[in-house]
């Protein structure tokens, strides 16, 4: 069976096709200044269309892909969520983290306060390829 490559070869694939960047699988724990999501905003629909639930493990970051799972560092405690909003809009603040994120690592919002923690990109789960057919025909077609 043909790679995508040689396949890609064969049929001339336009030069203005990227490949897919690398996830960042092997991102190191950066430091970011994070805060928990005020009251006021609870009932709210996030970026992705979720209503933000008192009880939603997510974090609102600006510029990292929504879905993104993540690996948040705050105070020794490890937690794996994802980016599922768009925020902080107050200046100085990297994340936002949702109060029932804060609560798997046994804090609330207002002990979190504003402060540094570690914020490590995980690696996606791969969609599967088109490219992947079966090589004989289904049964339905004998």
């Amino acid at each position: 069976m043909k790679t995508f490559r040689e396949f890609q070869e064969e049929i001339k694939v336009s030069p203005l096709f990227k490949w897919p960047q690398k996830p960042q699988s092997d991102s190191k724990p950066q430091q970011v200044t994070a805060s928990g999501y005020g009251p006021g905003l609870y009932g709210n629909k996030t970026a992705t269309g979720e209503i933000l639930k008192r009880d939603s493990s997510l974090i609102a970051h600006k510029t990292l892909k929504l879905g993104t799972p993540v690996r948040l560092t705050i105070n020794g405690k490890t937690l794996d969520t994802k980016v599922g909003d768009r925020g902080p809009f107050e200046p100085g603040r990297d994340v936002d983290i949702s109060g029932g994120a804060l609560e798997k690592v046994g804090l609330t919002p207002k002990e979190l306060g504003v402060r540094k923690i570690g914020l490590q990109v995980l690696t996606p789960p791969k969609p599967s390829s088109i490219f992947n057919y079966p090589t004989k025909p289904s049964s339905i077609y004998n």
